[in-house]
């Protein structure tokens, strides 16, 4: 019997690569809404089906940000009931805790940085704090770092942004993964994010122009590593995987 596993992905050329390894084909868009999705099935215990939030027609630009990642979040498990779900892209590293350009981690805390809402209660609700179990010994396992994820909508940052990515202790900051750990919380799916560095996070630097010169680097890192975990799955188990997480 098949274990199903789902990769939401933001952009089409952080999935690209991985389509090609596995010889993916592409599965019936729904009537609409733009997503874009494949299947491939490795060796013949795993099922990957492979999730982009697809492209606005007005402008030819792939959606990023986490309206785009909670809606494919949604969809996904609403279609396809998988086990477990991935968040895979690339992201924003910060160098304070240790990321370096084409680092990929295994990320299983997820919290936002531009949700400020100055009200009793509300304020902790914006923060996220989604735990998903420490991934340290899965990360090992991989050959991966691991840590927390901070998310917002936008590829820049403020000084109130930077201050709180750094007091949730994480390691990256991308548009997605919160958004897409929220979605899977509601159904208590397990869900785990994969991200690569292109760019480090830094008052000095500007973003784009990192993030532009580093991403193929970026995404072949985050290839070979993806590649390398649905491996484990298929031999392992999702189940045996899951296992290795402790306690939130």
């Amino acid at each position: 019997m098949l274990e199903t596993v789902a990769l939401i992905y933001a952009m089409h050329a952080e999935a690209a690569p991985l389509l090609a390894r596995l010889g993916a084909s592409p599965l019936p868009s729904e009537a609409g809404l733009p997503l874009q999705r494949s299947r491939a099935v490795l060796n013949g215990r795993l099922e990957v089906i492979l999730c982009e939030n697809g492209v606005d027609p007005r402008f030819g630009r792939d959606y990023i940000g986490t309206e785009a990642a909670t809606l494919n979040a949604r969809e996904t498990l609403r279609v396809f009931s998988p086990s477990l779900v991935l968040s895979v892209g690339t992201a924003g590293g910060l160098a304070a805790k240790g990321a370096t350009l084409a680092d990929v981690y295994l990320c299983d805390r997820f919290f936002y940085h531009d949700h400020r809402i100055p009200l009793p209660g509300w304020e902790e609700m914006g923060r996220g704090g989604l735990l998903a179990g420490n991934a340290r010994q899965l990360a090992e396992k991989l050959g991966l770092k691991t840590g927390a994820v901070s998310s917002g909508n936008s590829l820049d940052f403020t000084a109130d942004d930077l201050e709180r990515i750094e007091h949730c202790g994480a390691s990256v900051k991308e548009m997605e993964a919160t958004a897409a750990a929220w979605v899977c919380s509601l159904s208590n799916t397990p869900f785990l994010a994969l991200k690569s560095v292109t760019n480090l996070v830094h008052p000095a630097k500007r973003s784009e122009k990192e993030f532009e010169k580093n991403f193929d680097r970026a995404v072949t890192s985050l290839t070979q590593a993806t590649h390398r975990f649905l491996e484990y799955l298929a031999t392992a188990g999702i189940a045996e995987a899951l296992s290795m997480l402790e306690p939130k």
